[in-house]
């Protein structure tokens, strides 16, 4: 379907393979995917008036469906201005609310993740749970690096310029007497670099910083961590690999 195009289906609709939803479109009857189904968010409206059928099942838009959902292996909702709402039950193995309000009739499901909870995978427990239950492959993974100055060579004005030059923090900020106790007690506050800035610093930034630093003869330290989170794109990456669960034990 081509965007901001409405079409109405008086009977049943059965698709071949995935199918996207890119504006309005009425099914009278059912509708059949026998793959993944997604919209465009908040310009695509999808009304079935009878059974909704999918393999898997992506939306951030809006869907009405008059009778029975079966989403087959995931059905995942995001975008808080928008919703699914289901007059019958809504069947699959995997539910996951992201910011979305998802109502039906009646729940069949194996793993289900509400919004109260789940709060955008963010919420306590829900990575741990995840995979539990997913493959690695299915989440995604978040880099950070802690930048912690513990030689400033004895605060070498060139030292505070080149952190200064590189991470945008004022020189006068750096140098100012007492010295932020980043600077003042490096081993003892283990206050970094990173934890002073709204964005994360990546890892090239840290290395420069050590660099440039380490050039003007002071020294920083570099610790590299790396956790699993959730990833709607990696999720579904996963399941168009047949690669979303792990095996059942």
């Amino acid at each position: 379907m081509a965007s901001e195009e409405s079409v109405f289906i008086p009977g049943d609709l059965k698709t071949s393979g995935n199918f996207a939803v890119e504006g309005t479109l009425v099914v009278g009857g059912d509708l059949v995917v026998p793959g993944l189904l997604s919209d465009r968010g908040p310009d695509s409206i999808l009304i079935v008036l009878g059974n909704l059928s999918v393999q898997a099942l992506r939306t951030h838009g809006e869907i009405r469906v008059g009778g029975h959902l079966d989403g087959g292996d995931v059905v995942v909702g995001h975008y808080n201005d928008s919703s699914l709402v289901v007059g019958g039950h809504l069947k699959t193995r995997m539910l996951i609310e992201d910011e979305h309000d998802i109502r039906a009739q009646a729940l069949e499901v194996e793993h289900h993740y509400p919004m109260e909870t789940f709060r955008q995978g963010t919420g306590k427990g829900v990575v741990a749970a995840l995979k539990k239950v997913v493959t690695s492959g299915s989440l995604g993974k978040e880099e950070s690096v802690e930048v912690t100055l513990t030689d400033t060579a004895s605060r070498n004005p060139e030292v505070v310029a080149r952190i200064a030059a590189i991470t945008g923090f004022p020189a006068a900020y750096l140098d100012q007497k007492p010295p932020p106790l980043w600077l003042q007690f490096p081993d003892k506050m283990r206050r970094t670099l990173g934890e002073m800035r709204d964005a994360p610093m990546n890892r090239a930034e840290a290395e420069a910083i050590e660099a440039a630093v380490a050039e003007a003869g002071g020294k920083v330290e570099l610790k590299f961590k790396s956790q699993a989170i959730y990833s709607e794109d990696a999720l579904f990456d996963a399941w168009s690999k047949g690669k979303l669960f792990k095996a059942r034990k």
